[in-house]
Order: structure tokens, then C-alpha cells, then sequence
């Protein structure tokens, strides 16, 4: 066990979350994320804060800050959306619309009674709305 092997993998996880997100979804999909990816980011800055990631995910962050960055998930982006098949509709399809977290410390009565049932809400709008 290494904790330097979890902020590595946490780091990944989360450029990853916000690389994946940017490669598959049309800009309007991204456009209609955007106010809940908002606040589910300040979810995970205090998640973060609480469990010893907060400079990781600054990290991430900075990350996203550099050019370099961009165009690399950019160009990624380019060829994904040149290959897609099916729409953003279709790929919304399967997603949960609720954060689950496992460990008790996490499972705050926050998340719970107000940020799931607000999520449900926003994206059961967002698969309405989405026709592309």
C-alpha cells in the first residue's frame, strides 16, 4: 500500500472523468452539463478536502489550465466525434443520475437529501431535452 499510488490514481480519475466527458458529448450536451458539473466539482473539492486529495485535485485542475492539455484532448476529441455511431441521447441513456458512495464517512445527509435528488432532477430534464 502506497498513499503516493492514490493521489496518482486519483489524479488519473479525475482528468480522465473531465477528459471523457469532453471527448464523447456535442458541445450543446456539454453546454447543459455544465451548471451541474459545477456544483458536483465543488462536491468534489469538499469530498477532496475531507479525504486528504484537495492538492490532487488541484492538480487537476492546473492541469486543465495548460494548452498543451487542450489540444491533446482536443485533437482526441476530433477523431472521437469523426467515429461516433450513436448520439449523446443514446449515450445518456445508461447513466445514473445519483452519486453512491459506499464508505459511511462519505454518505453525508448533504448528498443525500439535497445534491441526489437535485442531480435526479437536472438530468431526468437533460434527457428530455437532449434530442440530438
Amino acid at each position: 500500500y502506497s498513499s503516493r499510488r492514490n493521489d496518482i490514481k486519483f489524479y488519473s480519475i479525475e482528468r480522465n472523468r473531465l477528459g471523457l466527458l469532453l471527448m464523447f458529448y456535442k458541445w450543446p450536451t456539454l453546454i447543459l452539463l455544465l451548471p451541474i458539473g459545477i456544483v458536483f466539482e465543488m462536491g468534489m473539492l469538499l469530498f477532496a478536502l475531507q479525504g486528504g486529495w484537495f492538492g490532487t485535485k488541484l492538480r487537476t485542475y492546473g492541469y486543465w489550465l495548460r494548452p498543451s492539455s487542450w489540444r491533446l484532448w482536443l485533437g482526441k476529441r476530433a477523431r472521437i466525434q469523426r467515429l461516433r455511431k450513436i448520439s449523446d441521447r443514446q449515450l445518456l441513456h445508461g447513466t445514473v443520475n445519483s452519486v453512491i458512495f459506499n464508505e459511511k464517512s462519505v454518505n453525508h445527509p448533504l448528498l443525500r437529501y439535497v445534491g441526489n435528488p437535485l442531480l435526479a432532477a437536472y438530468g431526468t430534464l437533460i434527457k428530455f431535452i437532449i434530442l440530438w
